[in-house]
């Protein structure tokens, strides 16, 4: 069904470009996000939408390894996975690239 890594690539991309984010406005020295954080109140409407898109490629990634752990037999990987999401991208991107039992 999925056989391509695209997922969990656009989904790590989308991790580091908004870890990147935050750091330049740190480093510019905005005030809301001084403490490396950012909440809901803090957020500009585009903010909010990105954090959104990162959480569902995050998401998609994770039930990605699940599924394919589960297609490949795996219970040890299915259940690392489904206990930790960083697991599903080691999982996707290292162990199980192509997604074929």
């Amino acid at each position: 069904m999925f056989t391509s890594n695209r997922i969990p690539k656009i989904a790590l991309l989308l991790l580091v470009i908004a870890v990147a984010y935050l750091a330049s406005l740190v480093l510019i020295g905005q005030e809301r996000v001084l403490d490396w954080s950012l909440s809901g109140d803090e957020m500009y409407l585009h903010e909010k939408l990105f954090a959104l898109d990162v959480a569902g490629g995050g998401t998609a990634t994770w039930i990605l390894g699940i599924y394919r752990a589960y297609q490949h037999g795996s219970w040890v990987w299915l259940i690392a996975c489904a206990l930790a999401w960083p697991v599903a991208f080691f999982y996707t991107l290292a162990i199980n690239t192509d997604g074929k039992p």
